[in-house]
């Protein structure tokens, strides 16, 4: 289900610390061949589960709610954000190419493995 420029607030049960983990390791591990992942981290606000690069809010790399019955991720364009319902976590994976798009574009890069100093 897409839902687009809706920005829910949830702020009902806590979730579970691991899920947190599992769903920003999953990120991680989709966006790890563009960016070093030591620089992707996660913010538990407690709607969503912010995801960044470098640790700032002007690079959110995706939201992930899963204090809700139903659980979406939603995804930024051109800082605007759309949302997916995802069933598992798993279902990250299934927006991959969306992920990698917006982890280079705030790398400024079209593509390939990141380079280490």
């Amino acid at each position: 289900m897409l839902m687009t420029g809706v920005r829910y607030r949830f702020y009902t049960d806590l979730v579970e610390p691991n899920k947190m983990k599992e769903s920003s390791f999953i990120v991680k591990s989709i966006v790890r061949n563009t960016v070093d992942p030591n620089r992707i981290v996660y913010r538990d606000t407690q709607p969503y589960l912010d995801v960044l690069l470098d640790d700032t809010i002007r690079k959110q790399i995706c939201w992930i709610y899963l204090n809700t019955q139903k659980k979406y991720i939603g995804l930024f364009k051109a800082k605007k954000e759309t949302m997916f319902e995802i069933a598992y976590l798993d279902d990250i994976c299934k927006y991959s190419d969306a992920l990698i798009k917006t982890d280079q574009g705030y790398q400024g890069v079209s593509g390939g493995n990141y380079k280490t100093r």
